[in-house]
């Protein structure tokens, strides 16, 4: 039997028992719902997939490293001697150079900022969103301020340990967070998660038998009469 594209479904459907009417064929196309439980199931996995959402600054960094460039410059002191002061000038603008790439390599990376939001704590993974693209990273793989300072003071030991301690005193006012948590931007991103949930699992095509007399009416096929 097909049903006409504009008769009522009036049949009683009790899962578990054979199908007592005459076999039924699709009319028309139609989609096959989902199940409120399956539906249910889908959202939560959906919600566990969304990680805390923290915005990268680009800002930041360009600020803070010029900030440490001009306190940098301004601490050095001139040579009379002009040999040795180009020797010295050339020497400086080598450790400047050095210090402006440790600290652009820190930023790039991240200096995350956490706050007090229980949604934040005892985490492994976040969604960094830098220039409106985002991007899941294991949070170990960001710097905090201290462990910011500990990276850089190492590379400073390795390569100019004669001013490492000096320069330490200037890079740490360079440092500042460039990764904040946004609750918005998290909200939005858990809704659109669960828009994209489709409410429907597969197709009936025209002129396809949805039950047949005296087949079992297992969970597909009950789907499909819902449907």
């Amino acid at each position: 039997v097909a049903l006409p594209a504009d008769t009522q479904f009036n049949y009683e459907t009790r899962k578990g028992k054979p199908w007592p009417y005459e076999s039924l064929i699709a009319p028309f196309d139609f989609a096959i719902y989902k199940t409120e439980s399956e539906l249910t199931q889908e959202r939560i996995e959906a919600m566990q997939n969304v990680h805390p959402v923290f915005v990268l600054d680009t800002i930041v960094a360009s600020e803070k490293i010029n900030a440490f460039k001009q306190e940098y410059e301004s601490t050095l002191q001139p040579d009379k001697n002009i040999l040795r002061s180009r020797k010295i000038i050339a020497q400086q603008n080598r450790e400047l150079e050095f210090c402006i790439s440790l600290l652009s390599e820190t930023y790039e990376k991240g200096i995350i900022q956490f706050d007090e939001q229980p949604e934040i704590q005892n985490i492994s993974t976040v969604t960094i969103i830098r220039n409106n693209v985002a991007e899941d990273k294991d949070i170990s793989s960001l710097f905090t301020i201290r462990s910011a300072l500990e990276h850089i003071s190492k590379e400073l030991e390795r390569s100019v340990p004669h001013i490492t301690h000096w320069l330490m005193g200037i890079i740490e006012n360079a440092l500042a967070h460039n990764v904040y948590y946004d609750s918005n931007k998290a909200i939005q991103i858990q809704r659109q998660a669960l828009e994209n949930i489709s409410l429907t699992r597969g197709m009936v095509q025209s002129g396809e038998s949805i039950i047949r007399k005296g087949e079992l009416v297992d969970n597909d096929k009950f789907q499909k009469l819902q449907s």
